[in-house]
């Protein structure tokens, strides 16, 4: 699908009627940018449908709310939690944590 001729950002999109459910296994994702609109489209695909069946998912963002988001999510990512210095895995404060490369012994975080 061509991401330039699809909907503008600024038309609203189809009610939905009933439940809608969006648990599925994720495949392969497009993204595409409108330069008329400025507008970037994501569409995921369910991973049983390949590359066959139409996007399971699809959205569109403006620059400014992309750029907003990337940013919300280096902010996030930056105040994680702490991690194992053996393996990388991610500590949870107060919490032991066998390491697998601890030969068996907890850490203990506090």
């Amino acid at each position: 699908s061509d991401p330039s001729s699809g909907s503008s950002a600024a038309e609203s999109p189809a009610p939905v009627a009933g439940a809608v459910s969006l648990d599925f296994q994720s495949g392969n994702w497009s993204i595409g940018y409108n330069e008329t609109t400025r507008t970037l489209e994501f569409m995921a695909h369910d991973i049983e449908d390949g590359d066959t069946g139409p996007a399971k998912v699809r959205f569109l963002t403006t620059l400014e709310q992309s750029h907003a988001l990337s940013q919300e999510a280096l902010e996030v990512h930056s105040a994680g939690r702490p991690t194992c210095p053996l393996c990388n895995a991610p500590l949870n404060e107060g919490e032991d944590h066998v390491c697998p490369r601890g030969n068996g012994h907890a850490l203990r975080q506090s």
